[in-house]
């Protein structure tokens, strides 16, 4: 049992000598407020998001009905509606 443990940790310590820092991505969340005027497809773009990776509909402003994949999505740049939806999403992705 000793000498398991004994080879483990000089295993971690040998590891920890070539252990190299990276930064990873920033993630970011903003809300976007994008309707769509006479029931005509609109894009809005993110300001501060570069990559989008993830939306959700925060809150919805219009009374035509709002689906996600049908009349709103999200792309790597920003949100788009279609068909009189209109609201606030939340995006989170990249920082720019």
């Amino acid at each position: 049992m000793k000498k398991v443990f004994l080879v483990i940790a000089t295993m971690f310590s040998i590891v920890g000598l070539y252990e190299v820092s990276v930064a990873g991505p920033k993630y970011r969340t903003e809300f976007i407020q994008c309707g769509s005027e006479n029931y005509k497809y609109r894009e809005c773009s993110a300001s501060s998001v570069r990559m989008v990776v993830e939306a959700r509909l925060s809150q919805q402003h219009s009374k035509t009905s709002c689906r996600k994949g049908s009349t709103w999505g999200y792309g790597r740049q920003g949100i788009w509606v279609d068909k009189g939806c209109r609201g606030t999403f939340e995006v989170s992705g990249v920082s720019l």
